[in-house]
């Protein structure tokens, strides 16, 4: 089963100088929930809010997830 890469996504956000709350105000996900997916290795959101992120950043989903 493949869990979300939390390290890709802060390196996303980083890359592009995008700061937690403007992401969530981009993408409508909390900025609760942001700083959680890039700090909680064991959290795993839903896949609406990954795709969210992935269109925001225009990568694959797949690109987000660590597949086992």
């Amino acid at each position: 089963m493949a869990k979300l890469n939390c390290n890709k996504i802060m390196k996303l956000r980083l890359a592009t100088d995008i700061p937690v709350w403007s992401l969530s105000k981009q993408t409508g996900i909390s900025r609760r929930m942001i700083s959680r997916m890039e700090s909680d290795e064991n959290y795993n959101p839903g896949v609406l809010t990954i795709l969210r992120v992935s269109e925001f950043f225009k990568v694959r989903i797949d690109d987000l997830l660590i597949k086992d």
